[in-house]
């Protein structure tokens, strides 16, 4: 195992027990560019990695623009309007299944964007914008916006941008180069703590102008063999 650093500013790397590799950048005023390199093989082949960095010429990601697009197919259901006109009715929104990425859409939770748009957030982690939700609901199309997070139980539709709750803490999006999909996920706040015990969860988020963020989450309860330490009796750690 083998760590190289090249820049204008050179950090220092320290080793401790001869496992821990730390990298402590020192402190400046100017912008710096720095890279470092991890590499593994045999020791006797330690030149080439060190030619490697003599002869590296880095350029960091413009990441800015934003990336491309991941997932350029939309898919088209149709919904079905309640029969009547009662006080309380309901009216069908068909997912989007099947779809060409063998997704499947166990929905968590839903937020309106406007009054024909909404986003939808799923069990398995993707985030889904649904647009047609007005009139007959003859064509709605649905395309994925966000993919990856950890169980996000609750979605929230706020100052142009969206959040999510789940065991990673809350999410927020930024979609970059305006192309629909998601470029940034931003690790709003992960102050909650978070075990992996599976009956400990990301419940609800409630976002208000004037007080902020309310979430609820489930605690780690003993109702079986669990991870985490039993800290009285019924609830485990986190």
């Amino acid at each position: 195992m083998g760590i190289g650093v090249k820049g204008d500013n050179l950090p220092k790397i320290h080793i401790t027990e001869g496992r821990y590799v730390s990298v402590i950048v020192p402190p400046s005023v100017q912008t710096h560019e720095i890279t470092v390199l991890l590499w593994n093989g045999l020791s006797s082949s330690t030149g080439h990695f060190q030619s490697i960095i003599d002869t590296l010429n880095f350029d960091f990601p413009d990441y800015l623009s934003g990336g491309d697009t991941r997932w350029s197919q939309k898919v088209y259901t149709k919904g079905k309007l309640a029969p009547d006109t009662s006080t309380f009715v309901t009216d069908i929104v068909t997912l989007p299944l099947p779809n060409p990425w063998k997704r499947n859409v166990r929905v968590t939770d839903i937020t309106f964007i406007n009054d024909r748009k909404a986003a939808v957030s799923t069990f398995e982690g993707d985030i889904w914008i649904v647009d047609g939700l007005k009139g007959e609901l003859e064509m709605m199309s649905w395309h994925r916006f966000a993919s990856g997070l950890y169980e996000p139980m609750s979605i929230e539709y706020f100052n142009g941008q969206l959040y999510t709750f789940g065991k990673e803490g809350i999410v927020r999006f930024h979609d970059l180069n305006g192309d629909g999909e998601a470029d940034y996920y931003e690790n709003f706040c992960d102050l909650m703590q978070q075990s992996a015990e599976s009956y400990e969860w990301a419940q609800d988020m409630v976002i208000s102008e004037e007080y902020g963020i309310f979430i609820s989450k489930g605690g780690g309860l003993t109702a079986r063999p669990g991870i985490s330490k039993e800290m009285i009796p019924g609830f485990r750690a986190g």
